[in-house]
């Protein structure tokens, strides 16, 4: 027989809410939150704060949960939402989430405010080959962050299934979340810090601006998109895609709002271990009364995919019912077990049953009427404490009985069970898969030069430096240098961090170094034939190979030390230096 394991198991409690302008779902945490746009039935901002869409050829569709007119549908041609500028649209730090649903790999703004009029000035969240991507420039202050030079880390998201993405873009960097996975950090690059951009660019919902005449337009489903100026944390984007409030900081709750169900998830793995991914997973739920194999009270069954990762989720509750009706279960009455069966196309296979703890039996509490307070009766006195009684004597020790038989061994009674194999075999069958390293690393990019002092406890890092790229002349500048190394620190000493700058036209990039530990040389100038220039020296760690040797639209390349650009008018200096540390 297939067995089938569940590598994840979630139950969650019920959950109740109403959306209206000033009554925000619980789960949806109020901190921050700038807009919030639940498309029900219009594209209203329910935060609040007014910033209201206007719909341009977008249509109203079915949400994730099967409701009508809660979402919208984008055709990939010419259809988006459009929301006025506003000065709160460009806050930092800034997350951006929301609910989507593609099967089109071809690219397109999902939530943007970049970057017409306003050019490498202002944020996005879009798609591009399939895979969620973003942008956030501010070169006022001359840092940014652009995901599609990292789309290889990204997950694809064209399976036509629904998926919650959140990309962060705080002080360190950005982080970018699917189905609140978190699946890549990226930090800043550039010469200076990040800042809040100042785009006047309206936001689009469906569509990304290239230029004045011309955008990239999304095909896709959306809904329940939500900005925030601030960095949301890993329990709050949990909870935004479970429907689960964090620390009750949402807004008041409902009891009809939202049909009552226990959200359930799992990843589904087959016999040999590996996870089922894309596969059909028919699930059927059962509760029992009183015992494992009581009588059924409900059962019911669903008809559910698992996406890339082996993930399946359902609400119990909203499936298709075999025997008895959700609404009619009396939580009240009698303790409730819990089956859980997957068919993977063989036949259901028994996942086994689990007794049903306090939170599902909140549906009595929120049906249930509630009684008059009476009145608090007067404390009686407390009563004289007890003599405590005498020790007794010890009895006699009893006659030592016969020696009883020699139990099993621990691979017999293996064996008496069905199994078979040797004593190796029984061993290896007690061994647990591998825990995951739990160590935790510290990882801070320098993009100026700074006087880094050791915290208390780090005796080792790692350290890495690119030198600045060498300024174009008659040619482009050569790259700047790469060097790695583990060096030893000592806790509260100093330690200078010298950042070489990008060269200018026709100068050589500046080294970067770790004190007088580690160096990267900077690139030198470009100033005879095309290409003569020299790279910075690259001593023992060969330099990035994925890069693009010359892009002369993006004057600052990933870890600084790329070329100069001979043929742009504003653009004849390399890129600057970097450092990072990681303990």
């Amino acid at each position: 027989m297939k067995s089938i394991s569940l590598f994840v198991f979630i139950l969650l409690g019920m959950v109740f809410t109403s959306i209206n302008a000033q009554n925000l779902p619980a789960y949806l945490p109020a901190n921050g939150l700038v807009a919030w746009y639940p498309f029900n039935g219009n594209a209203n901002d329910e935060s609040g704060n007014g910033n209201n869409g206007i719909v341009n050829g977008a249509t109203l569709t079915s949400d994730r949960n099967g409701n009508l007119n809660s979402a919208y549908s984008f055709n990939g041609v010419s259809d988006f939402i459009q929301v006025a500028n506003n000065n709160s649209l460009n806050p930092f730090p800034i997350s951006i989430s929301c609910w989507f649903r593609s099967n089109s790999n071809i690219g397109g703004g999902i939530v943007s405010k970049y970057p017409f009029p306003n050019a490498n000035n202002g944020w996005s969240m879009h798609l591009n080959q399939g895979k969620l991507s973003g942008y956030f420039y501010n070169y006022n202050g001359g840092a940014f962050i652009n995901a599609d030079f990292n789309l290889d880390q990204s997950v694809f998201l064209s399976d036509n299934l629904w998926h919650f993405l959140t990309i962060t873009y705080g002080e360190v960097g950005a982080s970018f979340f699917v189905d609140s996975e978190l699946i890549t950090n990226l930090y800043y690059l550039g010469n200076g810090l990040p800042s809040s951009p100042s785009s006047s660019t309206d936001l689009f919902f469906g569509r990304i601006l290239e230029d004045a005449n011309s955008a990239f337009y999304l095909t896709a489903l959306l809904d329940d998109i939500a900005i925030y100026n601030r960095a949301l944390t890993q329990e709050e984007i949990t909870a935004l895609y479970t429907g689960t409030p964090v620390n009750n900081n949402g807004g008041n709750n409902t009891a009809n709002a939202v049909p009552p169900g226990i959200p359930y998830q799992a990843v589904v793995r087959n016999a040999n271990g590996q996870v089922a991914a894309n596969a059909a997973a028919t699930t059927k739920f059962t509760l029992h009364q009183n015992t494992t194999d009581g009588a059924v009270e409900y059962q019911e069954t669903h008809a559910l995919t698992t996406n890339a990762q082996g993930l399946v989720s359902a609400v119990i509750g909203q499936g298709t019912a075999v025997q008895g009706t959700f609404t009619g279960i009396n939580w009240s009455n009698t303790t409730k077990f819990l089956q859980v069966e997957v068919d993977l196309g063989n036949g259901y296979v028994d996942l086994g049953t689990q007794q049903l703890m306090s939170v599902p039996f909140a549906l009595y509490a929120a049906n249930g009427p509630a009684g008059p307070q009476g009145p608090a009766g007067p404390q009686g006195p407390a009563g004289a404490d007890g003599a405590v009684g005498a020790i007794g004597p010890q009895g006699p020790i009893g006659l030592t009985g016969p020696a009883g038989a020699n139990g099993l061994s621990a691979y017999e009674v293996w064996l008496s069970i069905g199994n078979t194999g040797t004593e190796e075999d029984f061993i290896n069958s007690l061994r647990g898969e591998h825990g995951s390293d739990a160590s935790v690393q510290t990882k801070i990019a320098f993009t100026v030069s700074t006087i880094w002092i050791c915290p208390s406890g780090i005796n080792q890092i790692t350290v890495e430096v690119w030198g600045g790229g060498g300024g174009a002349g008659n040619s482009q500048g050569g790259r700047g240098g790469y060097n790695r190394s583990n060096i030893i620190v000592t806790p509260g000493s100093s330690y200078e961090i010298t950042v070489g700058s990008g060269g200018a036209g026709n100068n050589p990039g500046g080294n970067t170094s770790f004190s007088n530990l580690l160096t990267a040389f900077g690139g030198e100038a470009g100033v005879g034939g095309y290409g003569t220039a020299l790279n910075g020296a690259v001593t023992n760690y060969p330099y990035p190979t994925n890069l693009p040797n010359y892009m002369p639209e993006v004057p600052h390349l990933p870890y600084g030390g790329q070329i100069g650009c001979p043929s742009c008018s504003n653009y004849y200096y390399g890129s600057g230096g970097l450092c990072i540390l990681t303990y």
